[in-house]
């Protein structure tokens, strides 16, 4: 039954508004004046409020102001003869949802009052579904960010306030403008989502703190969309990860760093120079073989760093001819040449205050090579067709899988340039010198595609990590990876097997090298065998089947077959990379 209070001095207006409702399910209140309709208010939850808009001490625009004042879920309909329409409708402007005019007739009342009450209904579920929602995000120990397109706050749980420095004041400014405590690194991602719309997720951020300890957090940054399935902004979901981070790089057990997979020792090193690099403003050189991840670490290098809210630009330039390359990189002006109708800025003038990644730099030309160097020694670029320097402030992050200082010493790349490119190298190891990585990149990847292609698989057959573990890889992880994908998309089962695996793979006894632990007459010449991988991973027989190949099973059934006992596995004896 819906309570309804009728704001009126004439009781008669009561009387016949009364017998209107009634009959509709309704509870009908009088209130002469705004006094008594406030002390009817506080007695009762009203949902709806009839109020006559003129009146002796100006009751209808005093309950209106009253119930917006006080956030009171409660429609407001004045009630007017045709003298004071006018009053009515200006009341509208002020909050009233709707009026009516005397004399008032039934349909029109009962009409009128349907629509307030179905308004209501909407208030209240709206009010439930926010009070709900904010009991929800209040639960979450994640701080949670949700803002529009232009990057206004639309909220922000109880959470953000410990991990981000961020509270409920904040909200509906904009997210680059509020006081923090960060250095908002996480800006660079939102900003990424917004352009494409796609989820950003950024696995152990170091957030720059600037009067309290350092926070290490895991991002994840989703689109909005509305109901008609726009885009509408996003939410940003903060995890802080300082003490398992610590505990990680303690340990040297760091599994996975900004979306990159490894836990050897080849990794860790990665780790931990991305690190010690993120925030020195020098250009970096990534070397190593097609596959590894060079790029992977260029965005890592950016987005850890203090220049991630900016923009990062990444460009090939083994993909451009020379003119192209020339333009794009620095850009040009009307006439420079056939087709340059208008001024165009290039790379570095869009990556400005951000990072610029160059990936196969061996490839340029030695014109190109020379004011890519000028670029380096007085941050300046010169656009093609015109001599105006312009002022850029750009990181330079290159990459090669080629040998540079082989390059150098051929003359076909600038010793001067190769020198300011690898103020410091990161080097990625191939897939084969970092076999102990392939089990967690499987595994991975196998969730991956997973996801992409709606499957349920669970594992791998002992077979493929058998072959996993003694192939080559010359196309290292990225071979690793469009294996699996073939395989998942094939697989129809919970299991893959060889067959699932490209052509290439299936039925191939060489080439393959094997990994530096793993036998090279076959695990079953025994005893020794067994032993020196229980070493290896310091007794883990699960760590110890992967690092053979084969089943933990079956490797448990071996060391039963052998005898072998806890303290043979600790006791001292000759490591095999030793």
């Amino acid at each position: 039954m819906a309570n309804i209070l009728i704001v009126d001095e004439d009781d008669d207006v009561g009387l016949l508004f009364n017998e209107y409702l009634w009959n509709e399910g309704c509870k009908v209140f009088t209130a002469h004046g705004y006094q008594d309709a406030l002390s009817e208010i506080s007695k009762t939850d009203f949902d709806l409020i009839f109020a006559n808009v003129v009146s002796d001490d100006n009751a209808g625009i005093d309950i209106l102001n009253y119930v917006k004042k006080n956030d009171l879920n409660c429609p407001v309909i004045m009630v007017s003869d045709y003298l004071n329409i006018e009053a009515a409708i200006y009341s509208l402007r002020f909050g009233a949802i709707d009026y009516v005019c005397k004399p008032v007739k039934r349909e029109t009342l009962l009409r009128t009052t349907r629509l307030a009450l179905q308004h209501k209904a909407l208030i209240d579920e709206k009010e439930n579904y926010r009070r709900n929602l904010e009991s929800l995000l209040g639960s979450i120990n994640d701080a949670v960010i949700a803002v529009d397109k232009n990057l206004s706050i639309l909220s922000v749980n109880e959470a953000a306030k410990n991990i981000c420095g961020l509270s409920a004041n904040a909200i509906g400014s904009a997210f680059d403008s509020v006081e923090s405590r960060c250095k908002m690194k996480c800006l660079g991602a939102l900003k990424k989502m917004i352009e494409t719309g796609q989820p950003v997720q950024i696995h152990r951020l170091e957030c720059g703190y600037k009067d309290i300890e350092r926070k290490t957090v895991d991002l994840s940054v989703f689109p909005l969309v509305d109901r008609q399935r726009l885009f509408s902004g996003g939410v940003m979901v903060v995890r802080d990860e300082t003490r398992l981070a610590g505990l990680e790089q303690n340990l040297k057990e760091r599994r996975e760093f900004h979306g990159i997979i490894g836990k050897s020792d080849e990794m860790q090193r990665i780790y931990e120079l991305i690190d010690i690099l993120s925030d020195i403003d020098v250009a970096v050189l990534i070397t190593g073989e097609r596959g590894t991840g060079k790029g992977l670490v260029a965005e890592a290098l950016h987005y850890r760093g203090e220049r991630c809210h900016e923009p990062y630009i990444e460009i090939n330039c083994a993909a451009l001819s020379e003119a192209l390359l020339e333009s794009e990189l620095f850009g040009h002006v009307k006439g420079a040449f056939a087709g340059a109708v208008k001024d165009k800025a290039g790379c570095f003038e869009k990556a400005e205050g951000g990072a610029l990644f160059l990936d196969e730099i061996d490839s340029i030309s030695p014109g190109i090579q020379m004011r890519l160097l000028k670029v380096l020694q007085e941050g300046e670029i010169e656009r093609v067709g015109d001599s105006t320097p312009r002022k850029v402030n750009v990181r330079v992050i290159a990459a090669t899988h080629q040998d540079l200082r082989a390059k150098v010493r051929k003359g076909e790349f600038r010793g001067d340039l190769y020198n300011y490119l690898k103020a410091v190298e990161v080097h990625m190891a191939p897939l084969k010198e970092r076999w102990d990585d392939i089990p967690l990149l499987t595994d991975h990847f196998l969730e991956k595609f997973n996801k992409k292609f709606t499957k349920r698989i669970r594992s791998v057959s002992e077979d493929v990590n058998r072959l996993f573990m003694e192939h080559s890889w010359p196309g290292n992880v990225r071979e690793l990876a469009h294996a699996i994908e073939h395989a998942v998309i094939l697989c129809r089962e919970d299991t893959l097997k060889l067959r699932h695996l490209p052509a290439g793979f299936r039925g191939l006894k060489s080439p393959y090298i094997k990994s530096p632990f793993y036998p090279q007459s076959g695990w079953e010449d025994g005893y020794d065998t067994v032993l020196q991988a229980l070493r290896k991973t310091g007794g883990n027989k699960a760590k110890a089947a992967r690092l053979l190949g084969v089943g933990e099973r079956a490797f448990s059934r071996k060391m039963k077959e052998y005898s072998i006992e806890e303290n043979e596995v600790h006791a001292n004896a000759p490591c095999w990379d030793c």
